[in-house]
C-alpha cells in the first residue's frame, strides 16, 4: 500500500516573498528540502504579519532549492512582494501519499452495502483499491474510478456497520480550477487529459477453502493520455526526442484561495506517442505517457523517489 503522512507546519521562519508571478518564498534560515516539501506539494503561510493578501492562500510549489520555494497562486490571485517577516509559518495543509520502493503494508477494509427495505446486510471483506482511474475533461467535473477487489461476502439480516461515518462535504473537484505543469512550464492548451494507476494486485485459490487467503501487491504503474492544441512542438520533440518530462496537477474544488485541493506530481514521465487529428478546426495532438521512477528522490531531494505522489488537502 502507498504511504501516507501529515507534514509539520514549519514555525518560526523567517520568510521573504519576491517576485511578480511565480514568485519566491526565501527563508533566512533552515532547509525546505530537510523539512520534507517536495515539488507538486501545495503550502500556506498561515501566521506572521504578513500582509493580507499573502496569508492562507493555496501556493503551489513548481521549484525548489533548500531555502527558496518557487511558487504559483493556485487560484491566480497576486501575492505582495514584502519581507523578511518574523515569526512565519509555512503550512502543508492535509496529507500525502505517494508509492514507495520498499516498507510497503498490505491493508484491507471492509464495505457493507445494506438493504434497509429488504433488512439485508452484504459486507464484502478484504477489498483493496487495484486502479485510479482520474479523468479530468476540459469542462465539468474532475472524476475519479476505483476498481476494487475483495476476498469474500457475508451476509446478514442485520445491519453490521452500525454508526458509519457522515458523507463528506468537501467540494468537488473541476479541471477548470487549478494548473497543469509540464517540465515546470504552465500548459493551458489540453483539451483532456486521463491517468490511470494500476497495482496489480494478484491471489490465487487454495484447497480447502472458497476465499483467496490473501492479495498480494504487484508493481504499481502509473501511465495516462493527453488531448492538446497542437500549438508548439514541446510535446511532439518530447517523444520524437525520447526526452523525460516532469507532470504536475493542481486541482481545487473553487476559486477561493484556500478552496480544498489535490495536487498529483509524476516526476519523470515519457510519451509514447503523438497522433495529430487533422479535421476542421483546431489541430488537436493525443499523446500516451508512461510514468517511469526517478532516478533520485526522497529525503533531501525536490521530489519522491517514486512514479506518482498525491497531496490531499481533505485527507
Amino acid at each position: 500500500m502507498p504511504k501516507s503522512r501529515r507534514s509539520a507546519a514549519l514555525t518560526g521562519l523567517s520568510i521573504t516573498i519576491a517576485g511578480s508571478g511565480p514568485y519566491t518564498l526565501t527563508r533566512s534560515a533552515g532547509d525546505f528540502l530537510a523539512s520534507g516539501v517536495k515539488k507538486g506539494d501545495i503550502v500556506r503561510l498561515t501566521a506572521g504579519a504578513f500582509n493580507v493578501a499573502n496569508l492562507n492562500k493555496n501556493l503551489l510549489v513548481t521549484a525548489m532549492t533548500s531555502t527558496v520555494l518557487t511558487v504559483r497562486v493556485l487560484n491566480g490571485s497576486a501575492l505582495v512582494t514584502e519581507g523578511p517577516i518574523a515569526s512565519a509559518t509555512v503550512t502543508l495543509p492535509g496529507k500525502k501519499t505517494f508509492a514507495p520502493t520498499s516498507g510497503h503494508t498490505n491493508k484491507s477494509f471492509s464495505i457493507e452495502h445494506w438493504y434497509g427495505d429488504l433488512a439485508q446486510s452484504e459486507v464484502y471483506t478484504g477489498c483493496q483499491p487495484s486502479t485510479l482511474d482520474f479523468q479530468l475533461p476540459a469542462s465539468g467535473l474532475a472524476t475519479l474510478g476505483i476498481g476494487i477487489m475483495g476476498q469474500g461476502v457475508n451476509t446478514a439480516a442485520s445491519q453490521y456497520f452500525t454508526s458509519p461515518n457522515a458523507a463528506t462535504t468537501t467540494g468537488l473537484l473541476a479541471a477548470v480550477n487549478g494548473i497543469l505543469l509540464v517540465g515546470g512550464v504552465p500548459v493551458a492548451s489540453l483539451t483532456g487529459l486521463t491517468l490511470n494507476v494500476q497495482s496489480n494486485r494478484s491471489g490465487d485459490p487454495v484447497v480447502g477453502s472458497n476465499v483467496i487467503p490473501t492479495l498480494f501487491p504487484g508493481r504499481i504503474l502509473a501511465s495516462g493520455q493527453a488531448a492538446a492544441y497542437f500549438d508548439s512542438v514541446t510535446l511532439r520533440d518530447a517523444f520524437l526526442n525520447e526526452s523525460e518530462f516532469e507532470l504536475i496537477m493542481a486541482l481545487s474544488a473553487d476559486n477561493t484561495a484556500a478552496a480544498a485541493f489535490l495536487s498529483l506530481a509524476l516526476p519523470r514521465c515519457k510519451a509514447n506517442g503523438h497522433t495529430l487529428n487533422d479535421g476542421e478546426g483546431g489541430l488537436v495532438a493525443t499523446i500516451p505517457f508512461q510514468a517511469l521512477l526517478p532516478l533520485t528522490g526522497g529525503s533531501g531531494i525536490a521530489n519522491e523517489l517514486t512514479t506518482i505522489s498525491v497531496h490531499d488537502s481533505a485527507a
